[in-house]
């Protein structure tokens, strides 16, 4: 169990959470044992890509359509690069940025 987790999941809708709501820092914190099973093992998936070291966040981002990686390119950071158009400049993804 993850340090800071002695006394469980401190929020009870965290067995309602899927892989993309663990990928979140502070949803990782608040539902600290539910996320840490589902992470168990995190190294064997390594893929080497200092950027994107553990892969995709979320089981949905290989069957996502390419627009989808506006929201979630930090989440999906294996499988957006493989979408991307090579055109730079997007505003949607810098407003999305500077919200966070």
């Amino acid at each position: 169990m993850p340090i800071g987790c002695e006394y469980d999941d401190r929020a009870s809708w965290c067995a309602t959470f899927t892989d993309l709501d663990c990928s979140d820092a502070h949803q990782r914190e608040q539902c600290c044992r539910t996320c840490a099973e589902r992470t168990e093992e995190p190294s064997s998936t390594d893929t080497g890509d200092s950027q994107c070291p553990l892969g995709d966040g979320a089981q949905f981002c290989t069957t996502m359509p390419a627009m989808d990686c506006y929201y979630y390119p930090d989440l999906c950071c294996q499988t957006c690069p493989t979408h991307h158009t090579g055109i730079e400049g997007n505003v949607i993804r810098k407003l999305y940025h500077l919200c966070k």
